[in-house]
């Protein structure tokens, strides 16, 4: 709906959430690259969401987010905090 919209360009442009990207990065079984051009290359798969072309593929953890979020106080917190019994029980 969108591409009629957007100018021509001699570069793949794709548009793409957040959540894709970060999915995308941490992909481990192949190479992104390839994923991407595979997906340009084919007319009617390029005009589906970025996810579509992610699924399947392994997944290592994302280092740039885990790293901030170590970088938070409250992640110490909550690694010391030990529930004293399991939710639902109290009365």
């Amino acid at each position: 709906m969108q591409r009629p919209q957007l100018p021509a360009t001699t570069v793949p442009v794709t548009v793409c959430s957040i959540s894709e990207l970060e999915n995308m990065v941490t992909i481990t079984d192949a190479p992104v690259g390839r994923l991407l051009l595979e997906r340009a290359a084919d007319a009617q798969r390029s005009t589906y969401a970025l996810h579509e072309a992610l699924l399947g593929h392994a997944h290592a953890r994302n280092a740039v987010l885990d790293a901030g979020w170590d970088s938070y106080p409250w992640r110490d917190a909550a690694a010391e905090r030990v529930p004293s019994e399991p939710s639902g029980t109290a009365l």
